[in-house]
């Protein structure tokens, strides 16, 4: 099966970098990592993710601008995103806006990419 495209933006390209490392070590995805929002919007239009991962408080455009403004782009219309935050409160999910805790536990973002886009495509190993 072919690998998952997840766009990755956070204004702290050590996370950027973590979370590129540790998503694409398991061999199930593609990731493309940006630090802010407009390069964010640039790099979807050639990359075509399947999802985005958005941390929520960046200088510039904020996660909620930059999801707002991906959505409305052609083709991304339903691409589902979650955003990357500090300030979470356990039980903040609902069917709308979905919060990933920093600091990062990467096994909650696989969860959640395998939840958003319908399972956990097996990709043989190399």
């Amino acid at each position: 099966m072919e690998k998952r495209r997840i766009l990755v933006v956070d204004d702290r390209p050590v996370i950027t970098r973590a979370l590129k490392q540790q998503l694409e070590k398991t061999g199930r995805f593609v990731v493309h990592a940006e630090n802010s929002g407009q390069a964010a919007l640039k790099a979807a239009r050639q990359f075509k993710p399947e999802m985005a991962i958005l941390d929520v408080m960046m200088p510039g455009m904020d996660g909620g601008e930059l999801k707002q403004r991906l959505l409305q782009m052609p083709g991304f219309a339903g691409m589902p995103v979650a955003y990357l935050t500090a300030a979470y409160r356990e039980g903040e999910n609902n069917d709308k806006e979905l919060f990933i805790e920093k600091p990062v536990k990467i096994d909650k973002i696989i969860d959640t990419i395998d939840r958003q886009l319908g399972g956990s495509p097996q990709v043989a190993a190399s």
